[in-house]
């Protein structure tokens, strides 16, 4: 019996192929999701904001309008966090500090 083969009598260098082959469709999908989120929340923004200003009048349509913006604003800030603080997590050589992380995020 060969040294990658399990007791099962699979070759794992086959499953290991497989999973990656089937991790790679969700991978693609998960690596656009900002994008999309993005783009869906700009379509449902204006969208939304004219059902708003037919039904609502253009004063109603105007404070949607500009909850959507502070909605699309929060998002880009918090994702611009969470990546800084992955890559302040990851590519640090040594342990950080959590003030020092919470400091290096919150800073513009």
């Amino acid at each position: 019996m060969p040294a990658s083969d399990d007791s099962s009598g699979t070759n794992l260098d086959e499953t290991d192929a497989a999973v990656s082959t089937a991790a790679a469709p969700a991978d693609d999908f998960y690596s656009g999701a900002v994008e999309r989120i993005r783009a869906f929340m700009v379509v449902l923004a204006v969208t939304l904001s004219a059902a708003a200003c037919w039904r609502f009048g253009r004063w109603s349509a105007l404070g949607f309008l500009l909850g959507c913006t502070i909605a699309y604003i929060n998002f880009h800030w918090l994702k611009r966090g969470v990546s800084g603080l992955a890559d302040r997590v990851t590519n640090g050589g040594k342990p950080q500090p959590a003030s020092g992380i919470v400091a290096a995020i919150a800073s513009p």
